[in-house]
């Protein structure tokens, strides 16, 4: 995906491609039977389709100038039982197209969405989440409109074409020439509002996406917005860059639509006075044994050229919205991880805990280095606290360990190994991270905690919740542990939010520990409580923590003071307060 945010547009393009839909076809294929059923079942309505005209024919040259009560019961019980038969088919083709098509569709949500899940931290850097969104559920949704309405619809349709020319040119040649050359113009118009029409229906749905993105940006950021008393402006934004560029497209797009239909009815009653105007003649001159049957029949069968007409067109305009929907969902599907197993990768079930950077250099963008020569080794069970300067890479160190990024040069190990050694599901199983602002689920208090290892049991998650001492404000809940929680957790504190994420790691019991600003958010007493349960936790268990509370990481095993790209001071509390360098300064400060 190309990176943009919600005031720029997405490249959306006009053009068919054909690899794209034989792509999305292969969905289909489990599916053959209901598409052929319904293909059939169409068919076989547009047979019928065919005979109206005939009975027409019948009643006004042969049964009005002769009434025959018996026939005329006869062709009422037929025409009848054409007009049932047309109902139930179209009934079964339309439920077997939106089945299909559902499932296709649905199997589609599922690939996108298990992508979504592989995709790493570098995917979601700076792509606003309202486009991924678009993409995932819009877009979708464009396909499955597609499927069960238009795929099989357009071939049905060319064929009725073929099939009603080549039969109004048997009927009455003289008449199908004046109705050819009424078809061909109405066809031409119609292919090119469809293309003006689908201009600017791309431009709305660039507009779409983009209100989406913003919107989704601001429910997000809506306690920051609230803070920095942000809300007029951000409307003025809405109005001025969001809504009013819609507002113009969608006005652009009405008003060449509302040219579509008059034009249309237009040239059709211009085809139908050509056509009276024919057979008027015609019948007058007696040179052309037609009668007034005749013309009401092939009036009918004019009109009939008006449906796959559409479809038809309609369907190839749809082809092309559906081909650059279906490249984008495409592109998501077909982005490969940075971050993914390489083959061979071991499944680790087992790690005893040394850590070690081995000539570590890392960068974002490829371009400015974080990190560079980074040198480095934790042995099993030690504690160690990272320090420095904010945007110094604290963070980046740890992201490396868990394989959040892979480094640019050098390697991370663990035990001996190269991360990249180990399959990723195995990795972060045995690695834990808490982060500063741990995200809350919708869902039960006990739901969360088990977040952590989705297996465990009710007491092993109220048993995680008393050691980290959550349980003291858990159980004061309306229904405790089982009490429902909203998405990002709101009515709890930050603290409280904190909490249940410390008990969600401990539940996870894994061997190495990464704490991120973890107790940034949590008061005085209540850390020294979880400092108390921390100390009994991390025991035995390689642990890296960032903070800037000194009261967090002065214990630790090692204090690693980060800047210039590496570390400059390394030690333990004490070693570094005799140095009387960046640490001690930064202790001082404090």
């Amino acid at each position: 995906m190309k990176r943009n945010t919600y005031n720029v547009d997405e490249e959306l393009k006009t053009r068919f491609n054909l690899r794209y839909l034989l792509r999305i076809l292969r969905y289909a294929l489990p599916y053959k039977a209901a598409f052929i059923t319904a293909f059939v079942t169409i068919l076989s309505i547009v047979a019928l389709s065919m005979l109206r005209p005939l009975v027409n024919e019948y009643i006004i040259d042969k049964l009005l100038p002769n009434p025959d009560y018996r026939a005329f019961t006869v062709i009422i019980v037929v025409l009848l039982a054409l007009s049932v038969a047309e109902i139930v088919g179209a009934v079964v083709q339309s439920t077997l197209l939106n089945r299909a098509g559902y499932k296709i569709v649905y199997q589609i949500r599922n690939d996108v969405f298990k992508v979504l899940q592989d995709l790493d931290f570098d995917f979601y850097d700076n792509r606003p989440a309202g486009k991924i969104v678009v993409r995932a559920t819009s877009y979708i949704d464009e396909l499955a409109t597609f499927f069960a309405a238009h795929l099989v619809n357009m071939l049905v349709n060319v064929l009725k074409l073929i099939i009603l020319l080549a039969f109004i040119y048997l009927y009455e040649w003289h008449l199908a020439v004046v109705t050819t050359c009424t078809v061909i113009p109405i066809f031409l118009f119609i292919t090119l509002m469809r293309k003006l029409l689908n201009k600017r229906l791309f431009k709305l749905r660039n507009a779409d996406s983009n209100r989406a993105a913003f919107i989704t940006e601001n429910v997000a950021g809506h306690m920051v917005i609230k803070s920095f008393n942000r809300k007029d402006l951000n409307l003025k934004i809405y109005m001025d860059d969001v809504f009013e560029p819609s507002k113009q497209r969608w006005h652009a797009f009405l008003r060449v639509n509302n040219l579509f239909g008059p034009g249309l009815e237009l040239l059709w009653n211009i085809g139908t006075i050509a056509l009276l105007a024919t057979s008027f003649f015609l019948i007058g001159s007696q040179t052309v044994g037609i009668t007034l049957g005749t013309v009401v029949a092939f009036m009918s069968y004019t009109a009939m050229f008006s449906e796959p007409i559409t479809v038809i067109s309609g369907a190839f305009q749809q082809l092309s919205n559906v081909s650059s929907y279906v490249e984008r969902i495409f592109e998501l599907m077909d982005t490969v991880p940075k971050i993914r197993n390489k083959q061979g990768a071991e499944d680790v079930t087992y790690i005893r805990g040394d850590v070690s950077f081995e000539n570590v250099a890392f960068s974002y963008d490829g371009e400015t280095n974080i990190l560079e020569n980074f040198n480095f080794t934790a042995n099993a069970g030690q504690s160690i606290a990272l320090v420095g300067a904010t945007g110094a890479g604290k963070t980046t160190v740890v992201n490396l360990i868990n394989r959040f990024y892979d480094v640019t040069d050098g390697a991370v190990k663990i035990d001996g190994k190269d991360v990249r050694d180990f399959t990723l599901h195995s990795l972060r199983s045995r690695v834990g991270v808490m982060l500063q602002d741990s995200f809350i689920f919708r869902g039960s208090v006990m739901e969360n905690i088990r977040y952590g290892k989705a297996d465990a049991t009710d007491e092993e998650c109220i048993a995680a919740a008393k050691l980290i001492h959550a349980d003291e404000f858990i159980e004061k809940m309306p229904r405790g542990y089982h009490t429902k929680l909203s998405e990002n957790g709101v009515g709890l504190s930050q603290g409280e939010k904190q909490l249940i994420n410390f008990a969600r790691i401990i539940l996870k019991n894994p061997s190495v520990l990464i704490l991120d600003e973890a107790t940034s958010s949590i008061d005085t007493d209540t850390e020294r409580k979880i400092q108390e349960a921390l100390n009994t936790v991390l025991k035995g268990r390689t642990s890296f923590i960032i903070a800037h509370r000194l009261s967090t990481i002065k214990e630790c095993d090692c204090i690693l003071y980060i800047g210039n790209k590496g570390i400059l001071e390394r030690g333990t509390h004490e070693e570094l307060l005799e140095k009387n360098g960046l640490y001690a300064a930064l202790t001082n400060a404090h």
